[in-house]
């Protein structure tokens, strides 16, 4: 994989590519505060995108956290007086979490007046930063987001990162429907919960009247890890991988819902 680097955007693409990205991360009810097309825009109050993120407890409640995101596009270290209207902005309005994102790296001085904020202020939000390694980790398997922002001339060399997120979105779509169907009290021998296919099947059976599209997702899924993990296809492509993703969180979902909404109380 070629050197990851945003040097080639400008501050409107970077701060779109912040957005797109935290749109991947699951990230819901964005609003990309820069009012104009133009590269110069309306003050933002300190902060570029506001959103929020949906946790899930045990018990399946849900609650949303406010994080107010601020996009910092530097070929150098980012310096503590450029983040000062963000640290003013999130400490009037106080959401859950404020996180400063540079296209490289924040400067030292930048991380120790961080700290020192946090650690003299104790404010009523958690302060973070993303920076270019870890821009690069979060976006190395989607493979859709490295393609728009030119990040990446060979999609195959990426292939191998989002095969592997295959694999391991497909052990926990396993994992999660066998707590399921271990949840639901299914008398079934133990034997039948070594196949996500015959799991599946079990599950349909309890479940009953399931959009014939989970059917399907769950058929295409099971046939790909299986061809991919013995070899007998090498014709996926990172898209193609990046699509049954998205299908396994739309089921895997499903499933985690159904148990949620479905198991006995005692």
């Amino acid at each position: 994989m070629e050197e990851f680097s945003l040097n080639h955007l400008t501050d409107t693409e970077f701060e779109q590519f912040c957005y797109d990205l935290l749109i991947e991360l699951k990230f819901i009810n964005l609003n990309w505060r820069k009012g104009t097309g133009f590269a110069s825009s309306p003050a933002d109050h300190g902060r570029d995108i506001e959103c929020e993120k949906t946790h899930e407890d045990v018990d399946g409640q849900v609650y949303l956290e406010k994080w107010f995101v601020e996009c910092k596009h530097y070929q150098q270290g980012v310096p503590p007086d450029k983040i000062q209207g963000a640290l003013a902005w999130a400490t009037a309005e106080r959401p859950d979490k404020l996180l400063i994102i540079a296209s490289n790296f924040l400067s030292n001085p930048t991380k120790d007046h961080l700290e020192n904020y946090a650690r003299n202020n104790r404010p009523m939000f958690r302060i973070k930063y993303w920076e270019k390694p870890d821009l690069e980790r979060l976006s190395q398997d989607k493979p859709k987001l490295l393609k728009k922002y030119k990040l990446i001339d060979d999609m195959s060399s990426v292939k191998e990162f989002v095969g592997i997120r295959f694999l391991q979105d497909f052990i926990n779509f396993e994992i999660n429907l066998r707590l399921v169907l271990l949840a639901l009290h299914v008398d079934i021998p133990r034997s039948n919960l070594a196949s996500v296919a015959m799991m599946w099947q079990l599950f349909t059976s309890i479940a009953r009247d399931i959009d014939t599209e989970y059917d399907a997702m769950v058929r295409e899924v099971v046939k790909a890890r299986n061809k991919y993990v013995h070899g007998f296809d090498t014709s996926y492509t990172a898209e193609t991988f990046a699509d049954l993703i998205d299908r396994l969180e739309a089921v895997s979902n499903f499933v985690r819902r159904y148990g949620i909404s479905h198991t006995p109380h005692p």
